[in-house]
């Protein structure tokens, strides 16, 4: 792959990176966001958790060959 097509695939994901973080800031910095997420947090980190947890039983109980 040429250097410069490489550059372009870097360049490309950073600002595709930036500006879906930007929207989830400014997403989230907004006051009815701001309170429903306050309001299920506890429901969110549960879930969170357990996705977690199971991909790591996951990843703990899986064979190598």
């Amino acid at each position: 792959m040429p250097a410069t097509a490489l550059a372009a695939i870097i360049l490309a994901v950073a600002v595709q990176s930036a500006l879906v973080f930007q929207g989830y800031a400014l997403l989230f910095s907004s006051a009815p966001m701001a309170r429903g997420y306050m309001r299920l947090r506890r429901w969110f980190e549960g879930a969170f958790a357990i996705a977690f947890g199971a991909a790591g039983l996951k990843i703990l109980t899986a064979r190598i060959q």
